[in-house]
């Protein structure tokens, strides 16, 4: 059987988690560059859209420029959050009420 030529040899792991590959830094800075030369085009076309379209562009932009939030792992338990006595006193009167 051949040797299995994607195996990496001892001490090399490959790309670090997270980093980004070549492809996509060649494509992040064409379109960098081919949105800063075409800025007043943009801005044209973008003046001449109807609100409903002015909102979508605005929406799709947005999703690629503010990441979508992760699922959040906690790997330590939640701490007691500190309240003011008052806090808990209002809980409370409300909480022997209601079971009346």
């Amino acid at each position: 059987m051949a040797a299995n030529k994607t195996t990496f040899k001892p001490g090399e792991g490959g790309r670090p988690k997270g980093s980004a590959n070549k492809t996509t830094i060649e494509i992040k800075e064409f379109l960098t560059n081919f949105i800063s030369d075409n800025l007043i085009t943009i801005q044209s076309d973008f003046d001449q859209l109807g609100s409903k379209d002015r909102l979508n562009f605005l929406e799709r932009l947005l999703k690629i420029i503010i990441p979508r939030p992760q699922d959040i792992k906690q790997n330590e338990p939640l701490r007691e959050i500190c309240l003011p006595e008052w806090f808990n006193e209002e809980w409370e009167e409300d909480d022997e009420s209601t079971m009346s």
